[in-house]
């Protein structure tokens, strides 16, 4: 039988990030759980420690974590830290005697897991929203657009966004240093491994020229970032159906959306609906808060900020934290790795 460090271990490297980052070291110390950035490994590869995008993966650390314990009938007391600083982290207050259920591996958020392929035109369930809305946590809010003219406004919003990425050179260059493109960069466990992408024939090579800016600046100089930008957002025009996870501004809320995410992302994933996160329009929403648009590139983010705010029915003190593409799978995904524990995972009970 599996203990309860090896179960908080799994719960842990269950949750999602930012192009398999996984930013984030767990401590355990027999009744509580130290979560926080891990800087020595992840600075200046990945979003910073209080970006929203990082935030989002504090929350689904500390959803799973919740559901793991709760599995066995105990709530977990959440204790955040540093939220109003630069290194926001978490304490979790766990039972060192909790006896977790034999099927406790079985949970969903064991089996939930990104799929960027192509989508079954099969209708979305009619109970769906409902049922999703039910999992939003604190003032997060979910919705579900499934119609053609919202998809297809999101599917614009999506294409503005892709256009400002693809011509930041920051963002490429994270995007480079995430890329693996073989068996073994794939073994290093974190990342984006090439073949959980839906790239055409030639599209490996496509994609090792636009992680490089050299490359991409003399291609952009030809129009290359409307190319890509829209085969960046066509999936979503065609898709059945994508959700829209909003909530408050700043860190707290941010964390309540990583959480509602892993929720609505897990019960999806339950039902046997595939999903595909994309965050570019809320990354630049957050970069243009904090004057990280090129400067070239500052109107055309303030409309898309406008944009989202018509689209998303988002109030002032709301914004976007992720989209999710979601339908029935057309194939079955090769799922992302993850870093072995011993790396981002830590027993300091001995």
């Amino acid at each position: 039988m599996a203990s309860l460090f090896s179960f908080l271990a799994q719960a842990f490297q269950a949750a999602p990030s930012a192009d398999n980052s996984q930013p984030y070291m767990g401590e355990w110390h027999g009744k509580t759980l130290c979560i926080h950035y891990d800087h020595k490994r992840v600075a200046d590869t990945t979003f910073p420690a209080d970006s929203p995008a990082t935030l989002l993966s504090l929350g689904g650390i500390i959803e799973n974590m919740a559901q793991l314990c709760k599995s066995a009938g105990v709530e977990v007391d959440v204790h955040l830290q540093n939220l109003e600083q630069s290194n926001p982290s978490a304490i979790l207050s766990i039972p060192g005697d909790l006896s977790l259920p034999p099927k406790c591996g079985n949970l969903a958020i064991f089996a939930r897991h990104t799929n960027r392929f192509a989508y079954k035109k099969t209708p979305l369930p009619a109970d769906l929203l409902a049922a999703l809305s039910q999992l939003a946590y604190n003032t997060t809010r979910v919705s579900l657009f499934a119609d053609k003219s919202g998809k297809t406004d999101i599917c614009k919003l999506v294409k503005s966004a892709s256009e400002i990425r693809f011509q930041t050179k920051e963002l490429l260059e994270w995007l480079g240093k995430s890329l693996r493109f073989n068996r073994t960069e794939a073994g290093q466990g974190d990342g984006l491994d090439i073949k959980t992408i839906d790239l055409p024939p030639g599209g490996s090579l496509m994609i090792r020229l636009i992680s490089h800016w050299k490359w991409m600046r003399i291609l952009n100089a030809v129009g290359a970032y409307k190319l890509f930008s829209a085969i960046d957002a066509s999936p979503v025009r065609v898709a059945p159906g994508v959700i829209a996870i909003t909530g408050k501004c700043g860190p707290a809320g941010a964390i309540a959306a990583g959480r509602t995410l892993v929720r609505v992302w897990s019960e999806l994933n339950a039902r046997g609906i595939a999903a595909h996160p994309y965050y570019v329009i809320a990354d630049q929403l957050v970069r243009l808060q904090d004057n990280a648009v090129p400067a070239g590139l500052v109107d055309q983010a303030k409309t898309l900020a406008q944009g989202s705010r018509k689209v998303f029915s988002l109030e002032e003190d709301e914004t976007l934290y992720m989209l999710l593409r979601i339908g029935y799978p057309a194939k079955t995904a090769p799922r992302s790795k993850r870093l072995p524990s011993r790396i981002n995972f830590h027993d300091l009970t001995h």
